[in-house]
């Protein structure tokens, strides 16, 4: 390897640690300000992979009629497609996260033993949730944002502890919340007059 080659790498790998050291670690007051958006954002979005998904869409009498399959009420949640599902999806979770659920919601699972059809299609007619699907009464959450604890801050991601009651049963849940740059919006000065990049926040985890 030449001394210029080297001197290249060496030149590069110094950028990216300065750069990454340079990052600002992320602050309880950080999630408090970004988490309750986010957790109200994927309520709705809980019910579509977890729980009771979409309203039938007219009086049922067709419920299965469609290869086991119903069309949506999507009027609820304002979601008229796979499509928007996705982008919904997308503006609350990592895509990392968001590719899990997209799993048994549009692809399907198949074992050695039975395969799982999708929970949403696409018909001719719109957006459509089958019948016989696994569904959960998911309960009310109810975080409690000033009980929020940094486990492990790392970069661009952070876990963290939060306090939350459910039905009367009160658990601490661990959750992720990770950073990206918006490369859309401009940068913004902080108050030591640091010119500083505007965020993106996503969980890569449950909230249900």
């Amino acid at each position: 390897m030449s001394k210029k080659l080297l001197g290249a790498i060496l030149i590069l790998c110094l950028v990216f640690v300065f750069s990454s050291c340079g990052a600002p670690e992320f602050t309880v007051d950080d999630i408090k300000a970004e988490l309750p958006a986010l957790i109200d954002a994927s309520k709705p979005l809980n019910e579509i992979y977890f729980g009771k998904g979409f309203e039938i869409n007219g009086d049922g009498s067709d419920v299965g009629a469609f290869g086991g399959y119903y069309y949506c009420d999507c009027e609820e949640y304002g979601l008229f497609s796979v499509a928007d599902i996705k982008e919904a999806t997308e503006k609350v979770f990592t895509k990392e996260y968001a590719e899990i659920l997209y799993l048994s919601a549009f692809e399907g699972i198949s074992t050695d033993t039975a395969v799982e059809a999708p929970k949403y299609s696409e018909g001719e007619l719109g957006l459509m949730q089958a019948v016989n699907v696994d569904v959960y009464e998911l309960p009310e959450r109810i975080y409690d944002y000033n009980s929020i604890e940094i486990i492990k801050n790392k970069g661009d991601r952070v876990t963290f502890s939060i306090a939350t009651t459910a039905d009367g049963v009160s658990v601490d849940l661990e959750m992720i919340l990770v950073r990206y740059v918006d490369e859309d919006s401009p940068e913004t000065t902080n108050a030591e007059g640091k010119k500083v990049p505007s965020y993106i926040y996503r969980l890569d985890s449950p909230t249900y």
